[in-house]
């Protein structure tokens, strides 16, 4: 991890459709397929620390579209395109903030036709999930999430083993 990252108070995400000064301020960019991976690696850079500075510290999707193209983690209630971490601190307690742009809704998460397609009928998917019980905070602030149906079980923000999760100006929405 580089010490840019390590130091920074907020961890910038630039979708591959981000515009380029975006994409020249971004910690970590996005292709356009399988993103859930990319915001993966910012969530797990933020949560690995072995001390209290990353309290407060934000992961923000700069404006642009982010693809879920599949829910490649395992957690207690199915399957899941990002887990969010359990508390790695000596404080056992962490705080992480995934944001768009602030008041804005210009950045979009979209699950993928070929993603939806491959829940099975009795399955359960999340978009953001916890592995288990923790006593930590997640905030999600100002984007949205479209889903290309609503025949399958898919849960945009699945708060069930999070210590507390809080929605500010989220959408989620069926876009059939």
């Amino acid at each position: 991890m580089s010490k840019e990252l390590l130091t920074s108070d907020i961890i910038y995400i630039a979708a591959a459709d981000s515009c380029e000064q975006d994409k020249a301020i971004a910690h970590f960019l996005c292709t356009g397929v399988n993103d859930q991976d990319v915001i993966q690696a910012a969530v797990d850079s933020v949560a690995g620390e072995t001390c209290g500075e990353i309290r407060g510290r934000r992961i923000i999707l700069l404006p642009g579209n982010y693809y879920i193209s599949d829910f490649p983690r395992q957690n207690t209630n199915g399957r899941a395109a990002v887990l969010v971490p359990l508390a790695t601190n000596r404080f056992r307690h962490i705080t992480i903030r995934i944001s768009g742009a602030p008041n804005t809704e210009s950045a979009a998460i979209h699950v993928t036709k070929e993603a939806y397609e491959g829940v099975a009928e009795n399955e359960s998917c999340s978009i953001f999930a916890c592995d288990e019980f923790n006593q930590n905070h997640y905030v999600f602030t100002d984007f949205y999430v479209t889903v290309p149906g609503d025949q399958k079980n898919i849960v945009c923000f699945d708060g069930r083993y999070m210590g507390s999760m809080g929605l500010r100006r989220i959408r989620c929405i069926c876009t059939a």
